[in-house]
């Protein structure tokens, strides 16, 4: 490699446009998080048979169904990751944005939880 080729290697390094991550990698990214939050199995399975067939849209409504009728808490991240992927997707937030009162934060009760604390104090209120 001669010194022009070395120079326009650099170039183009330093000035490389950041790529962005395809959606099927977003796809997968979600697919991960939410079995590491504790989406069960079968539903890991479901969403990612819809992706090996291209169907991204129902992958996706899967896992944030899903995420919502198990009421599992997610992160202020993983909410930003699912937006992300939806605007990649053209998905309305009327879709997605029911999981936002599942988002756990040291200043926030998810619902699930405020729901059942509520339960158990009426509880003990009638006792």
């Amino acid at each position: 490699m001669n010194l022009t080729d070395g120079l326009r290697n650099w170039l183009n390094t330093v000035f490389e446009k950041k790529t962005v991550p395809r959606r099927e990698e977003l796809l997968q990214m979600v697919l991960a998080g939410a079995a590491t939050l504790g989406l069960p199995q079968r539903d890991i399975q479901n969403a990612q048979e819809m992706l090996d067939y291209d169907e991204y849209q129902l992958g996706f409504d899967i896992i944030v169904v899903q995420l919502h009728e198990f009421e599992i808490e997610i992160t202020e991240q993983y909410f930003l990751l699912l937006e992300q992927v939806a605007n990649r997707l053209q998905i309305p937030a009327t879709k997605y944005v029911f999981v936002k009162e599942l988002i756990r934060s040291p200043k926030h009760i998810p619902k699930p939880v405020s729901d059942k604390l509520s339960l158990l104090l009426q509880m003990l209120k009638e006792q």
